[in-house]
């Protein structure tokens, strides 16, 4: 489906109702619990929703270097984008308007696990 409910995980009654792209691959949390982050993979695009503000989104294009993993950086104000064929990770800063591409990681050996983060 393409469309993202979000319930009070309390009561079970309906906050949100996002509407996406496409059929959704991939949900994730930000770690703060502000942002939703939401793939589409068939079509290379991801969709950043704020739980706090309905009306703001921010859509991300990979365009023809297509989509096969996305997930949050630890701050939640970035987006880490795998393109398919490994041809790049694109890194995508939320914090400034418009979002836009604050780094670029050449030829990543996998899709999903070309990378981590530790603590220090």
């Amino acid at each position: 489906s393409n469309r993202l409910f979000v319930r009070d995980t309390s009561t079970l009654m309906l906050v949100h109702i996002f509407t996406n792209t496409d059929s959704i691959s991939r949900v994730e949390w930000s770690r703060d619990s502000k942002y939703i982050l939401c793939a589409a993979y068939k079509v290379g695009v991801v969709q950043v929703w704020d739980v706090d503000d309905p009306n703001w989104i921010c859509k991300i294009r990979e365009g023809p270097a297509g989509l096969c993993y996305s997930r949050w950086s630890p701050d939640g104000r970035h987006v880490l984008n795998t393109n398919e064929f490994n041809v790049r990770i694109s890194v995508w800063g939320l914090a400034d308007s418009p979002a836009g591409v604050v780094a670029s990681l050449r030829a990543p050996k996998f899709c999903d696990r070309a990378y981590d983060f530790s603590n220090d």
